[in-house]
């Protein structure tokens, strides 16, 4: 997300130069905290509120976005996507 830093981008080059993949380094713990923290006060407020199913719904995304990196059926899901279309 945004911009990295020059060493993150020098990095990136020089691994891309020697012939490997980078990998992705994922999100930051900050910002994992932020995106959970965020979803559950959204999905909170939509619960006092009367169960607000769209509220709901965004706040269980909002927190999903926070650990999807690290969910195995995830992982499994989006692999077997890419081979259907091509590209892995």
């Amino acid at each position: 997300m945004g911009a990295k830093p020059a060493s993150a981008l020098q990095s990136m080059f020089e691994t891309l130069a020697a012939g490997d993949v980078p990998t992705p380094a994922g999100i930051s713990t900050v910002d994992r905290v932020v995106r959970l923290t965020a979803g559950l006060a959204l999905a909170s407020f939509g619960w006092v509120n009367g169960t607000n199913w769209i509220l709901l719904i965004l706040g269980g995304a909002l927190m999903f976005s926070g650990v999807y990196d690290r969910c195995p059926i995830w992982r499994a899901l989006t692999s077997q996507f890419k081979k259907l279309t091509g590209h892995a």
